[in-house]
């Protein structure tokens, strides 16, 4: 039980930091991230 709620303490402090640092990029509207998915599908 602890260790659970220390693991999901840390990833919740790594999704913080991951999402500062894009904090102030540009968004991809619909479209743009269905076609960024496909690319990246065909990889």
């Amino acid at each position: 039980m602890t260790f659970g709620m220390i693991e999901e303490l840390l990833e919740d402090c790594g999704l913080a930091l991951s999402m500062e640092e894009v904090e102030e990029e540009e968004s991809l509207s619909l479209n743009e991230a269905q076609e960024y998915y496909a690319q990246m599908k065909k990889r």
